[in-house]
């Protein structure tokens, strides 16, 4: 019999500043919330995708964090602008993937504008892998992440694998606000994905995590 598995979309990791695809260990599949129909898969990153994110990361480096804080805040307020353009495509990305309702989904997104405009400066700079949180989804990763890169750190996100697309559409954006290579990657995968990916960043001298 057929794989249907292999009819369903597949959703690129982001890494070096572009779309990758890669053949994985494994693949995990996102499932609409509530009545769990496959919606796309996605590759749960190993070592090789790890270690190409994080290379690609700290070559980007020295780089991001010679710019100022006035350019830094450039490239994240174009993207705010762009993020508030495209505001309803991410709630319905968020709902369509998560158990949470538009208003709650709404909030994820305008706390994330909110951070563009006026982005937090975090304390160090350096490589910065952060993991996000299923419960939200969008706002708790990526408001960790304006921080960093506003410190001059570049940044690899793990997302967890049931809510990934929001956070994909959003490294689609940084591409089109003509973001560096390499300061902002997206890995898919769980807590050993995470702890994989903490552990390369503390070996290769990346910076702080």
């Amino acid at each position: 019999m057929p794989n249907r598995d292999a009819e369903i979309p597949v959703l690129p990791l982001w890494v070096d500043g572009h779309a990758y695809l890669t053949i994985p260990p494994a693949f995990g599949m996102v499932r609409r919330a509530g009545n769990a129909e496959p919606l796309r898969r996605i590759p749960i990153c190993g070592r090789t995708e790890i270690d190409r994110a994080m290379q690609s990361a700290a070559d980007a480096l020295a780089d991001w964090s010679a710019t100022t804080d006035d350019d830094r805040r450039v490239f994240l307020q174009r993207l705010a602008s762009l993020l508030e353009n495209y505001r309803a495509h991410f709630v319905a990305l968020i709902t369509e993937e998560s158990a949470l309702g538009q208003t709650a989904a709404a909030t994820e997104v305008d706390a994330v504008i909110a951070c563009l405009q006026q982005p937090p400066r975090g304390a160090d700079a350096g490589v910065v892998v952060i993991g996000s949180d299923p419960m939200r989804p969008f706002a708790h990763v990526l408001c960790q992440a304006i921080a960093a890169l506003m410190a001059g750190g570049t940044v690899v996100v793990v997302t967890h694998t049931e809510v990934p697309s929001s956070l994909f559409a959003l490294a689609e954006l940084t591409g089109r606000s003509d973001w560096p290579r390499g300061v902002f990657s997206l890995l898919y995968g769980d807590a050993y994905t995470l702890a994989m990916a903490q552990q390369a960043g503390f070996a290769g001298g990346a910076g702080r995590l």
